[in-house]
């Protein structure tokens, strides 16, 4: 590690290894993935930073050696990681590559991120909020191998999950870049968190990261997604709560949080039971329905759904439903809201 950044995943008592530079070491414990000096330095780094809950900076002339360590703070304030890094005296600081923490609230729906964060987004100022829809932090995604996974655990996390990958993002100036992230699941005063780091690991600062490969698979997703008028979403099947819009988001509706309360995303509350009937029905075929939403300008829109089961992994119990939405004129009661759990049980 010498030279390099090194990333320590803390979100629980043990830290582990996330990353070494730019390369992920599955969240190993550091005496695995660590020998010798480098150990008892990030050792003592990564707890002089969890006690103190500052930045700390040293450099020995004896030893010729410079470190410093950062710590990675949630919204919340929580060190989630820290960075450390050791070099030669006379050895320049390279820039580390961008880390961020984040935090999944499974109850709501809702995603908690910080300035870092948003950075590596390249995110514009006017659109940083504290917390967004999971919908919202969806959409920067690109490409996943394992999507299916990674929202499964979105629906049924515990404190037993723990769980990595990297996947592909387009950030806010149009540019790809691969992000590693490393996620475990938490109870935070009775509700279901999901608690990680992640880190940008294509090289340099903005350069673009190779597109995927199209598989077979993906290119049919792509041509079924691309019909005019009908947006599509994949949608928890137990809280009515979507994962993400695959594809365009339909124009008009309320997917993002924002500052008035009465533009919020939202199912009407008339529409709430018969949804809740026909999304148990999705279960044992595609079914079709209309719905009201909430639209951008607070009020209800009226549109037509067509629903499917789908399977996130190889556990058959493990499901959600790709929604299809289209507008329509017709008055008639459907399926599927895209309403938050709160407001789907009341």
């Amino acid at each position: 590690m010498w030279g390099e950044w090194l990333l320590i995943e803390c979100v629980r008592e043990e830290p582990t290894v996330m990353a070494i530079g730019r390369k992920p070491a599955r969240l190993q414990p550091l005496q695995r993935a660590l020998r010798g000096p480098a150990l008892r330095v990030a050792r003592r780094l990564t707890a002089q930073v969890r006690t103190g809950g500052h930045a700390w900076e040293e450099t020995s002339r004896e030893r010729g050696e410079h470190v410093i360590a950062e710590p990675i703070r949630n919204v919340a304030g929580q060190i989630h990681g820290v960075r450390i890094w050791t070099g030669a005296l006379d050895t320049p600081v390279p820039a580390a590559p961008r880390s961020a923490a984040f935090d999944w609230n499974l109850k709501a729906a809702t995603v908690l991120l910080t300035e870092e964060s948003y950075d590596m987004h390249a995110a514009a100022p006017e659109h940083r909020r504290p917390e967004i829809t999971r919908m919202q932090a969806m959409r920067w995604l690109v490409h996943a191998a394992d999507e299916g996974t990674a929202v499964a655990l979105a629906a049924e996390s515990d404190e037993t999950t723990v769980h990595y990958d990297t996947w592909q993002i387009m950030r806010d100036d149009g540019i790809h870049r691969d992000i590693h992230f490393a996620a475990r699941g938490a109870i935070v005063g009775g509700q279901r968190f999901i608690h990680g780091l992640m880190l940008d690991v294509s090289p340099g600062r903005d350069l673009p990261a190779p597109p995927p490969a199209l598989t077979f698979d993906r290119a049919v997703m792509e041509a079924e997604l691309s019909m005019p008028g009908l947006f599509h979403a994949l949608v928890d099947l137990r809280t009515l709560t979507p994962h993400r819009w695959l594809g365009a988001a339909m124009p008009g509706i309320a997917w993002e949080l924002g500052d008035d309360p009465d533009r919020v995303p939202a199912l009407h509350p008339d529409d709430i039971p018969a949804a809740r009937a026909l999304a148990r029905g999705v279960l044992g075929g595609p079914v079709a329905g209309r719905l009201r939403l909430r639209n951008t300008q607070g009020g209800w829109t009226l549109v037509h759904v067509e629903a499917k089961r789908v399977l996130l992994t190889r556990d058959s119990d493990s499901v959600a439903a790709l929604v299809s939405v289209s507008h329509t004129t017709t008055p008639r009661q459907g399926l599927l809201p895209l309403v938050s759990e709160d407001t789907a049980s009341s």
